[in-house]
């Protein structure tokens, strides 16, 4: 099944981006961001929300990419929190992936197109076979089914959907046991509004737990601490206790530049 990676028109006049073209070598790191983007995108589907975004510490050396292109890439803030990418130990982390790539949008049109092929083939007990809980494990001949009956006028991504549940006022006011105990405490504002979205698919007591053992987890270093709305977002609290240890393609105990 074809993908596409979503890049916005203004990308290339982006403060961050104007700023890594100044350096000789820019140029290419933005050419290396794109092909890892790319790559990122192309895995998301059969990836926890966890690893949406993620580019492994090998990655870059498949597409001519070195440690200084991935270091450009890191330090492009042009006075922003973060560059392009985050450092996480393992790998990197595409900045904001999930928000502009709209992933869950993405698989809640592909759920309402197997839903709507399955009505069509009188076969509503049918399991979806593009939700974001779906068996990343099933036969892929299933999704190829899935994707010859797919319904073409699936639903759009409006607003109006995006916000269709609404947090309760008490979920809402538990932001502030959230912060108190989150560890790394910036971009309260944008927070506050991944709150409101994460309380709508998971308990705030189940959120606050999880964030306690993030803040608790041995070895966590400040700088690799994820910001509290990418946390949210990428809704972490699901993650197992390991999920951030270094996995089969993530670099393990290679060195990162170990060719493929």
């Amino acid at each position: 099944m074809t993908t596409y990676g979503r890049v916005d028109d203004g990308m290339p006049d982006h403060p961050k981006v104007l700023e890594l073209l100044e350096h000789p070598d820019g140029l290419a790191a933005y050419g290396l961001w794109t092909a890892c983007l790319m790559w990122a995108r192309r895995q998301a589907e059969q990836s926890p929300p966890s690893r949406w975004g993620f580019v492994p510490a090998t990655l870059p050396r498949r597409y001519g990419g070195t440690p200084e292109l991935a270091a450009l890439l890191v330090e492009a803030r042009a006075g922003h929190e973060y560059g392009l990418w985050e450092a996480n130990g393992t790998g990197w982390k595409i900045h904001d992936f999930a928000y502009w790539q709209d992933i869950e949008g993405w698989l809640a049109r592909r759920a309402a197109q197997s839903r709507n092929a399955r009505k069509r083939w009188h076969n509503p007990d049918q399991p979806d076979l593009f939700s974001a809980t779906a068996d990343p494990t099933a036969d892929a001949s299933a999704h190829a089914t899935g994707d010859a009956m797919a319904d073409a006028t699936a639903m759009p991504i409006t607003e109006q959907n995006r916000t269709s549940i609404k947090p309760s006022p008490s979920s809402l006011a538990r932001f502030g046991d959230f912060w108190s105990v989150y560890p790394r405490k910036v971009g309260k504002q944008a927070a506050v509004r991944a709150w409101a979205k994460a309380v709508t698919k998971a308990d705030p007591d189940k959120i606050i737990t999880a964030v306690e053992a993030y803040r608790d987890r041995p070895g966590r270093e400040t700088k690799f601490t994820a910001h509290p709305t990418t946390w949210l977002n990428e809704g972490r609290w699901d993650d197992a206790p390991d999920e951030d240890a270094p996995g089969p393609g993530d670099g393990g105990t290679e060195s990162p530049w170990t060719p493929y």
